[in-house]
């Protein structure tokens, strides 16, 4: 069979008509649109002032119920959970202290910390029962970060709770 020529594609109707629209649109500006002269007729509210720095910050959680470690290809798996002041508390994690440098005593120390509702915009959250303030997060640590550790604490508000390697 023998080759058959190429041939350019037609452009479809719809495409070329949304071409030209578009080439018409770009030159056009808001002439025939003025608002000089017109005021409003209620003052503007100013926009509210964010809340100091401080205040929208990461909070330890209220205490730490298990502390347990992992063994993984590539390092170690921290897996920690934790009981929140009030419930509705979100997006925990775990904070390395000392840079993420080992303790005298050989540990890996972390703080357990999560957002209180108050930083997602809502209100506070009520003292609930401890299964639903119950928090949980994972950290993966590196083998270079695990190598020389001889285990790892992490704190709350209300004491710690430690594993070893």
């Amino acid at each position: 069979m023998p080759a058959r020529p190429y041939r350019r594609p037609r452009a479809r109707p719809i495409v070329a008509a949304l071409a030209v629209l578009a080439a018409g649109l770009a030159g056009c500006g808001n002439d025939y649109v003025r608002f000089e002269g017109l005021s409003p007729s209620v003052e503007p509210e100013p926009a509210p002032k964010p809340a100091p720095r401080e205040e929208l910050t990461f909070k330890p959680v209220e205490r730490v119920e298990s502390v347990e470690l992992g063994v993984t290809r590539d390092g170690a798996l921290v897996h920690a959970v934790g009981l929140a002041p009030t419930t509705r508390w979100f997006a925990p994690t775990l904070r390395p202290r000392r840079g993420g440098a080992p303790a005298p005593d050989g540990f890996l120390e972390f703080d357990f910390v999560a957002a209180p509702p108050e930083l997602n915009g809502g209100a506070p959250g009520e003292a609930g029962a401890p299964r639903l303030r119950r928090l949980q997060v994972a950290l993966p640590l590196n083998e270079q970060t695990v190598r020389g550790a001889a285990g790892v604490r992490v704190f709350a508000a209300q004491g710690a709770a430690a594993a070893r390697f």
